[in-house]
């Protein structure tokens, strides 16, 4: 696993930590599945394939086949999956290391071991930053979400929620889509292949890169890094009038091919 393309990605950012969790994970899960007396299902195999435990998988699966939300934009797949999250915080400290959430909770919070404690504590933090960061807020704005006894120095807890917290959690929102796309190749006659769409595909990546449409996402790629996150809100705001209507069931580099055009013209005006 340690020699696989998407650990030298992990190492290539600078996750070893997030890397040796999956591996840890990945393990685990085959440990269980050697010790099952019946044959492993879909979702046990998806854990040891992505380093999640099966139960998330499973969890994931029944609300995606009796409860997906009723509409289909970035954000709607947010509020959808945030809503599990706040229903079961167990898995904000679950799914995300203790040193990473220690460091953005603070001092007090350390003290606590039980995983159903710590995330009943920390889930509504970290929901309201994941929503300011999405919506183009300032680190300044997203370190008012986390008061603190003592005086931050720029920002400190802002930050650590952005370097450390945020990119485990926006692995945790790229799992539905991952779910739906196993299920819908088991299931082809379910409806689970009408939940496909671009927004839940680039959903993880929106929530990484804080962007509360797939269009913006598409902006920040186009623009690179000649624009911060925020400055690309108020330039969408600013270009909104000159794209072109989304088209039902675009994918993504029809989407990004879109959006290129609609600059193209922005940017000539």
């Amino acid at each position: 696993m340690k020699k696989s393309f998407a650990a030298f990605k992990l190492r290539k950012q600078a996750q070893d930590g997030q890397l040796n969790d999956r591996i840890e994970h990945a393990l685990r899960a085959r440990r269980t599945l050697q010790e099952l007396d019946e044959e492993p299902d879909w979702a046990d195999k998806m854990a040891a394939n992505y380093g999640a435990p099966s139960d998330v998988f499973r969890e994931l699966g029944t609300r995606l086949n009796a409860s997906p939300p009723a509409g289909r934009t970035t954000l709607d797949w947010f509020a959808w999956t945030a809503k599990w999250l706040g229903e079961r915080p167990i898995l904000v400290s679950q799914m995300t290391r203790r040193e990473s959430l220690d460091g953005f909770m603070g001092e007090s919070f350390k003290s606590c071991d039980d995983d159903e404690e710590r995330g009943k504590r920390a889930v509504d933090a970290v929901l309201a930053a994941l929503r300011a960061w999405l919506q183009g807020q300032t680190l300044a704005e997203i370190q008012k979400l986390k008061p603190t006894t003592q005086q931050p120095k720029h920002f400190e807890q802002a930050r650590r929620f952005v370097l450390r917290v945020l990119p485990e959690l926006a692995y945790v929102f790229s799992l539905p889509d991952l779910v739906r796309k196993h299920l819908a190749a088991e299931q082809p006659s379910s409806h689970i292949g009408e939940l496909a769409s671009v927004e839940l595909e680039k959903l993880g990546s929106c929530v990484r890169e804080g962007y509360d449409t797939v269009e913006k996402l598409a902006l920040a790629k186009i623009r690179g890094k000649t624009a911060s996150r925020v400055r690309i809100h108020r330039q969408w705001e600013e270009m909104d009038w000159w794209m072109t209507s989304k088209v039902q069931g675009e994918s993504w580099q029809e989407l990004f091919e879109r959006v290129q055009r609609g600059v193209r013209t922005y940017d000539e005006v």
